[in-house]
């Protein structure tokens, strides 16, 4: 005699003699028909003492090629889910299909409750679940957006006061003018200015190392020689010297062994006698001779 089973008044579990049963043989059809119940139950109505259309069945694949079909009358699947149950399935699958199968399957997959005959509990926890869900999107989504909108409201007050801190600025270093150049652009023409009128040199030729340039010259320097040194500088445009000689022969000595550096080239040197002595002036510029 059939008997049902109660599970905390939400599960119904009907003997499996109440069930029609099936293994279907799915490899003639597409892999996506496989999932498709319209498909599966061409195939179910070929094992069926019914036709397919009366009963609700549900699918489940237990191999490549296979399908567990299990079905129950519609009618009286329609009257338990009137009483809100919110799953009905077998107590057990049956030994002629248990033996088929590689492996046990348990009877809570095959529950009938599904599509039209879905409890309408079911349905309203899932439509508040998918409501929350959207629900917390849309706040997770307010939360960014405000957080970024005050990141870039806090963005654009730094961007605002560093431009009135550089429009301070340039008030404090420019004069007072009615050009129509931005502050920027006069400012670099200032500075330009300044640079033309302090003398620096030019950016093509750029300023020569001096110190090196002047080691090398005093190495050279005639060091046993009796002369006085009256003057010597050096800059980045020139070396001058302005020595004095007891003779002329200690003067051609001088203009002999005087070398110029690297990179420089030695002018004519100026040979003057005074009283008793031999005043030389040396003049040494950057720059190879012709």
């Amino acid at each position: 005699m059939s008997t049902s089973s109660q599970n905390a008044g939400t599960h119904l579990e009907l003997p499996a003699d109440r069930f029609y049963w099936g293994v279907l043989d799915a490899s003639a059809l597409p892999r996506r028909a496989r999932s498709t119940p319209e498909q599966l139950g061409y195939l179910f109505e070929s094992v069926l003492p019914v036709a397919v259309d009366t009963i609700h069945a549900v699918y489940v694949p237990i191999g490549t090629d296979r399908v567990l079909a299990c079905g129950f009358d519609r009618d009286d699947l329609h009257g338990h889910a009137t009483q809100r149950w919110l799953t009905l399935s077998p107590d057990r699958v049956p030994g002629f299909i248990s033996e088929t199968l590689d492996e046990p399957i348990d009877p809570d997959r095959l529950n009938l409750l599904t599509t039209a005959f879905e409890p309408r509990q079911i349905k309203v926890h899932r439509r508040r679940t998918t409501l929350v869900g959207c629900a917390a999107i849309l706040l997770c989504t307010g939360l960014i957006l405000a957080g970024q909108s005050r990141r870039a409201a806090r963005l654009l007050g730094h961007t605002r006061a560093l431009e009135s801190t550089t429009a301070e600025l340039y008030d404090a270093v420019l004069p007072p003018s009615n050009s129509p150049l931005p502050p920027s652009a006069r400012l670099t023409a200032e500075l330009r200015l300044l640079d033309r009128t302090r003398g620096t040199a030019s950016p093509e030729t750029g300023p020569v190392e001096v110190a090196p340039s002047l080691a090398a010259m005093l190495a050279s320097w005639p060091n046993d020689l009796h002369l006085t040194t009256d003057s010597l500088s050096a800059s980045s445009t020139a070396i001058t010297l302005s020595v004095r000689l007891p003779d002329e022969a200690a003067a051609e000595r001088f203009e002999r062994e005087l070398r110029a550096p690297p990179g420089w080239s030695l002018r004519q040197p100026n040979v003057v006698r005074e009283r008793d002595e031999i005043a030389v002036r040396v003049r040494m510029e950057p720059g190879v001779p012709p």
